[in-house]
């Protein structure tokens, strides 16, 4: 994962250093913290300088009836002003934390970051929550394209048992939602790498009039087709991708996104279907 995050880290410098949030300014200091009351377990993070560590309390089933909920590992910077707002950065996978990628990602992103609150969160299947499936992990590895075996995915699936329909992106999505509400801003800047970069897409997608900016890319989404080395996007892909750069383009600055259009949220995976992996990558 982390030469993937190499590979795209002076990009996202490049592109956040030119994004002019519309969030309203973060507050005047480590002292005064109301972006973290409705945050549990606040704390400073261990070993890692700078930042409060808190948990986000969020529902297993953000869109229907079923009981239950998740705790999701939040950080969040302690800079003493913020005027670009937040900045919500996706680590990939699926299933790469958040957290443990505070120190490293900080440490390459370096300026880009100044008059930004940087926010990073262990997405549900990941971290201390983490969903288990070690025979289906062990023959995945680091691949993304490797094909595990139907009895490894059946495994996993009896393991996680009926929850794991609560696993999917638009979960996700949700998810940062309620963290946006949770920290009091109107708006949020999103970034990601890999899998990372298709959520902040599908979050920009689902909430355009939450999104402050956005940096499209370093992910799985094709956003057109007859891109020189690109492969041929299927219609679904091509029509998502186009409404990503109509929202670009209704943008006055590079790395903007328009908060006008909406969309309507994907859909989760059928009861039955396979878990998302959850080995580091």
């Amino acid at each position: 994962m982390r030469a993937r995050v190499g590979r795209v880290l002076a990009a996202s410098a490049i592109v956040l250093g030119a994004v002019s949030g519309c969030t309203a300014p973060g507050p005047a200091g480590p002292g005064a913290v109301p972006y973290l009351a409705g945050l549990h377990d606040v704390r400073p993070c261990p070993g890692i300088t700078g930042f409060s560590c808190a948990m986000l309390s969020v529902r297993l089933d953000p869109f229907g009836p079923a009981p239950g909920r998740l705790s999701l590992q939040v950080t969040v910077s302690d800079v003493a002003d913020a005027p670009r707002g937040v900045l919500v950065f996706l680590t990939g996978g699926p299933g790469e934390p958040g957290v443990p990628f505070v120190p490293w990602l900080t440490g390459r992103l370096g300026p880009a970051l100044r008059g930004y609150r940087m926010v990073m969160f262990d997405q549900r299947g990941t971290g201390a929550g983490a969903l288990n499936c070690p025979a289906l992990q062990q023959q995945m590895g680091a691949s993304d394209l490797t094909v595990p075996t139907p009895a490894a995915v059946r495994s996993c699936a009896a393991a996680i048992g009926p929850s794991r329909r609560y696993y999917a992106t638009a979960d996700t999505v949700a998810d940062i939602e309620a963290l946006r509400a949770t920290l009091g801003v109107s708006r949020i800047t999103l970034d990601g790498v890999s899998y990372g970069s298709y959520v902040a897409e599908q979050f920009a997608l689902a909430h355009p009039a939450q999104v402050a900016g956005l940096r499209p890319g370093g992910g799985p989404v094709q956003v057109g087709p007859g891109r020189r080395g690109a492969h041929p996007a299927r219609p679904a892909q091509h029509r998502q991708g186009e409404h990503l750069r109509r929202l670009g383009r209704s943008a006055p600055r590079a790395g903007r996104v328009g908060c006008r259009t909406g969309a309507a949220r994907p859909e989760r995976p059928r009861p039955g279907a396979p878990a998302r992996r959850t080995r580091p990558q």
